[in-house]
């Protein structure tokens, strides 16, 4: 009986952790352009020809944002197509890719309130950068 708890013990360890080893984090990525810090929670980047869900928001803003971001099938490219809002009820939208060998790459930002007539778009350069200490959601 002694032998087979510490069995027990020793299995439940290990669940706890590989299942610690294997969770998501936060993933980040600069704006380098505006400025902007995404956070991604809990996310891991997907592997080949497959895609994720991100969940998360601008970095000091008030700004959740949603989408996907899907690997290329030769892994090549990370593909985001995000959603964000800007205190009005209408989206905005901030597609980007990140060449995989570098993790840096381009996007836009699109949104009705940006500009004169009916909003604009404009171009931002973007990387992956280690989460810094403090990225808070909200002011």
């Amino acid at each position: 009986m002694r032998m087979l708890s510490k069995a027990s013990l020793l299995a439940a360890i290990l669940l706890l952790t590989g299942a610690a080893g294997a969770s998501a984090s936060d993933l980040c990525f600069l704006d380098t352009t505006f400025g902007n810090l995404f956070v991604a929670k809990n996310l891991t980047l997907p592997t080949a020809d497959n895609c994720k869900t991100f969940s998360g928001f601008i970095a000091g803003t008030f700004n959740p944002v949603s989408g996907n971001v899907c690997n290329t099938h030769n892994n090549l490219d990370y593909v985001f197509d995000l959603q964000f809002s800007v205190g009005a009820d209408t989206p905005g939208f901030a597609p980007f890719y990140l060449y995989v060998p570098t993790l840096a790459g381009v996007g836009a930002f699109y949104h009705p309130d940006f500009g004169a007539g009916g909003g604009s778009v404009r171009g931002f350069s973007i990387q992956k950068v280690p989460c810094p200490a403090a990225r808070h959601f909200g002011p």
